[in-house]
């Protein structure tokens, strides 16, 4: 992990539920009151919303009975001050917090109504301070049919800290959740801002710092982070001109089988396209079949003494089969020292072994339902807590592993880095033999699995993004134009600022 320490901390952290919690517990210490943090929020939000929204429009702020109604009764205070034409609506509460913020609108004349006397009106901008990230049980009742009412009014909503109803670390719905245009977020963003719903509630995202001295932040945030383009483009390989192929690496790619050769195929043709030097593709048996549409790569079987030979990284798995000699290889590939990825029927032979231990030159790249199997976790329990379970599955196997899927998570057990791209057209066969091909590719160059992992899915991510920028329809995608795509991606990437 030491070698990647100053990379993961320039990356955006990200906060969870129990770092909001021990955050603001621990606020104090640094001279940090609660009603001061809810002050900066509401001061940062309304400052946002009087750049953004013209003053014609009026605001209609719905405040709940916690510490995220207190930033909405803050927010209405500067809006109030600006001029601007507010109405809060809100439920009775005992909090004294509340109560004091409620006095304090009062003497500003700002209108209280309750929430059952809200009415939509045109030119209105809707406020959501209902639930913030302490969450922890399904909207119900009153609260759940105000919900509904505001995400049926077709008026712009600004949700403050989180969309109400939304799990802060899962993206999960918790009953019911608000559907937000704009999310303004305070001091770091949410895990569960790219899972499940999460990216459908929260529409575009903002973050605000609200004060939070990076000596609390730093110890705290340290777990996970936000995959962006600007952190990878520095990961692409670059050669001089006086480089030949024995400078980009040799990727052994162990894959396919007849009647399942497209898989090997597909993936030796990525890590040729990602820059490696050498390609060669194993099997049980040689993969003659196929030899001619990757002419490049060279062929070897399993029982081949010198298959490992000045190999450089490994991938194995896709469309591979079942067999002992298959069995025996992969336990072979225990003992080596280059970096090794494993998937698809590598997996289910690795998940029928009884000893799990693996090190930390193996990248396990399993989807849900591969991971249920490693893990003997439901594959629907796995896709409600991506993160949890990501990390879960790198900590039993001691190694690295990528859950794929929306959004792929890259974990080496510690530390988690959520990499939001791509779309539905990558839900194709092949799209996991493509990725296969192109981080063992990036492997074989010399980047590491985590320099590997994250630039190879967001290379795979991008291809789909561009796919659809071309104004091509999404279901026509296919795992081949991934590796079409690829070129061009690398170079958009390697150009960009």
């Amino acid at each position: 992990m030491n070698g990647i320490e100053s990379v993961y901390n320039h990356m955006k952290q990200l906060m969870s539920k129990i770092q909001s919690q021990k955050l603001d517990e621990q606020a104090q210490s640094y001279g940090l009151s609660t009603d001061q943090l809810m002050d900066r929020a509401g001061f940062k939000a309304a400052s946002w919303l009087l750049k953004k929204i013209p003053k014609s429009k009026t605001f209609n702020i719905f405040c709940g009975p916690g510490h995220n109604g207190g930033d909405g009764w803050v927010t209405a205070f500067y809006l109030k001050k600006a001029k601007r034409t507010v109405e809060i609506f809100s439920c009775d509460s005992s909090n004294k917090l509340f109560i004091l913020k409620k006095k304090k609108a009062q003497s500003l004349k700002i209108p209280i109504k309750n929430f059952s006397e809200w009415k939509l009106k045109k030119g209105v901008i809707l406020i959501d301070a209902l639930f913030g990230v302490g969450l922890s049980r399904p909207i119900k009742g009153d609260f759940k049919k105000l919900i509904l009412k505001i995400n049926q009014s077709h008026s712009s909503v600004v949700a403050l800290d989180v969309p109400s109803g939304l799990c802060t670390d899962t993206g999960q719905v918790l009953g019911s959740a608000i559907q937000a245009h704009y999310t303004l977020t305070f001091a770091l963003f949410k895990p569960g801002f790219y899972f499940n719903e999460g990216p459908r509630h929260c529409g575009k995202i903002f973050v605000f710092p609200i004060g939070f001295p990076q000596k609390l932040l730093n110890p705290i945030c340290n777990s996970v982070a936000l995959v962006e383009k600007k952190d990878v483009k520095v990961f692409l390989p670059s050669y001089k001109d006086m480089a030949n192929k024995t400078h980009r690496g040799w990727a052994l790619i162990v894959a396919g089988r007849p009647g399942m050769w497209g898989c090997g195929l597909l993936a030796c043709r990525s890590a040729y396209t990602v820059g490696s030097g050498f390609v060669t593709w194993a099997s049980k048996t040689y993969p003659y079949e196929k030899s001619t549409e990757v002419p490049e790569a060279l062929l070897s079987c399993l029982d081949d003494k010198q298959l490992l030979d000045k190999k450089t990284a490994i991938g194995a798995g896709p469309g591979l089969g079942f067999s002992k000699m298959i069995e025996n290889f992969i336990l072979k590939l225990k003992k080596l020292k280059l970096p090794v990825l494993l998937d698809a029927d590598a997996l289910s032979l690795l998940a029928k072994q009884k000893s799990t231990r693996l090190n930390q030159n193996f990248l396990l790249t399993p989807h849900s339902g591969e991971l249920s199997r490693l893990i003997n976790i439901p594959s629907k329990t796995i896709d409600k807590d991506r993160l949890f379970y990501a990390r879960q599955g790198a900590k039993k196997y001691n190694c690295w592993l990528l859950l794929k899927g929306f959004y792929p998570v890259l974990s080496d057990g510690e530390k988690s880095w959520i990499i939001p791209f791509g779309n539905s057209a990558l839900g194709k066969a092949g799209s996991g033999d493509v990725l296969t091909g192109i981080i063992t590719g990036l492997m074989a160059q010399g980047l590491s699995i985590f320099q590997a992992g994250t630039l190879g899915v967001v290379l795979q991510g991008e291809t789909a993004r561009q796919w659809i920028d071309k104004g091509k329809d999404i279901n026509s995608f296919s795992a081949s134009e991934i590796i079409k795509g690829l070129p061009f991606v690398m170079k958009e990437l390697r150009s960009t600022d």
